[in-house]
């Protein structure tokens, strides 16, 4: 059961990881130069969320490395 806890948490990891270096960065890299006023209501919603997709893979990340101990434990 623990094996597949961990396996679940690397494959949202991997895909969140995903989704942020392909989508979500080169996106907020680009809205990040316009002009404040030009920007959409979506523009700064995912401007105010896309760092917490980075804290959120960080949890996964120790929920993956948490698992593994487990994993060693039992």
């Amino acid at each position: 059961m623990v094996l597949v806890v961990k396996l679940e948490f690397v494959a949202i990891l991997l895909l969140l990881t995903l989704t942020h270096d392909l989508i979500i960065g080169p996106r907020v890299g680009r809205i990040v130069q316009l002009p404040t006023e030009s920007r959409t209501r979506f523009d700064h919603v995912l401007v105010l969320w896309s760092p917490w997709v980075a804290r959120i893979s960080f949890v996964l990340t120790l929920a993956v490395l948490f698992a593994a101990v487990m994993l060693v434990r039992s």
